[in-house]
């Protein structure tokens, strides 16, 4: 039997056209082709989802859509919204890939699933996720992307999470941090919770802490080795790593005072949009430069030993200008 999962993806302006779509995992598509939508969209899909839920999802500009293959003959409820989750994780996977890309607020309401896909008689079975990303800035606006930088972002995807399938998320819906292996996918677990707090101090905190992930390996000197190291990693001129440096000492005051109940003073207030929006852009610039490294992907998801190396040679080498090879 054939079940359609569909969503729309809001705030996200696709330039160009995607045809049929962009292939995300097997037999699922992101598209901006109204007309075919509109062919996904069944009458009795319409009746039993809504008019305004359907109106929305044939009028969006862009759709993420799988039709897949299920062995029962009918799916309950329960077994929907089971496959629906799978999807959306998947599909909340994606977005943080997104976000590497550049900043954004793209997001996802409700998933829908119809069973039999194009029945006479169907079930349609929906629901959402919690999670709701917004800008660095705390704001949700539409953002542009072209094909190719989806694709960028559907290569992170795939590079990250091994060619993900709903069979893998399936066997382990639950995430919690014991089982995030490595401290590459325990800063892409706090990079989620920054972008979802939608007040900017705890924005502030969040972007902190996925920072202190990648740079630190102990618990000792954190605000110096990780503006330091960070600075070192980023930064090719002396001028620019002073101020890198600098800005996340600032960061990292905001942080302390966040997290042990303080109240901000008023200089810091008025910072915060300014200083989320640095936190993001060098926390992207940092994951972007592992992930798509050859040489560091293999360094920040291995022993904390030979990363606690790598960076003293860094901070060693840093009067001549240069990493080490």
């Amino acid at each position: 039997m054939k079940a359609l999962f569909i969503t729309a993806l809001d705030d996200l302006q696709i330039l160009g056209a995607l045809g049929r779509g962009l292939h995300l995992w097997p037999h699922c598509f992101l598209t901006n082709d109204k007309v075919h939508v509109k062919s996904l969209v069944t009458q009795n899909f319409e009746i039993l989802a809504g008019k305004l839920e359907t109106g929305h999802l044939k009028e969006s500009k862009a759709v993420v859509y799988e039709v897949l293959d299920v062995e029962a003959k009918r799916i309950e409820d329960v077994k929907g919204v089971e496959l629906i989750n799978v999807r959306l994780s998947l599909l909340q996977l994606f977005l943080s890939c997104l976000w590497l890309v550049k900043d954004n607020s793209v997001n996802f309401e409700l998933g829908f699933l119809e069973s039999p896909h194009r029945g006479m008689t169907v079930n349609v079975t929906s629901n959402s996720r919690s999670v709701r990303f917004s800008s660095s800035k705390g704001v949700f606006n539409k953002t542009d992307f072209s094909a190719d930088e989806l694709r960028a972002a559907r290569n992170i995807f795939q590079k990250l999470y091994g060619g993900p399938t709903p069979e893998k998320i399936s066997r382990n819906p639950v995430i919690s941090l014991p089982d995030l292996t490595n401290r590459f996918e325990r800063v892409m677990y706090f990079v989620q919770t920054a972008r979802s707090a939608s007040e900017l101090s705890i924005k502030v905190a969040q972007y902190v802490t996925c920072l202190e992930c990648l740079f630190c390996t102990d618990s000792s000197e954190l605000s110096h080795k990780m503006s330091e190291r960070a600075a070192l990693f980023l930064a090719t001129s002396k001028l620019r790593r002073l101020e890198l440096y600098n800005e996340l000492k600032s960061a990292y005051a905001v942080r302390s005072r966040v997290v042990h109940g303080d109240r901000l003073p008023a200089k810091y207030v008025s910072l915060l949009p300014r200083i989320c929006e640095q936190l993001d852009q060098v926390l992207r610039e940092a994951v972007y430069k592992i992930v798509t490294s050859e040489q560091y992907y293999p360094l920040f998801t291995g022993r904390s030993e030979e990363l606690e190396r790598f960076f003293l040679e860094i901070v060693l080498a840093k009067d001549e200008r240069q990493e080490p090879s």
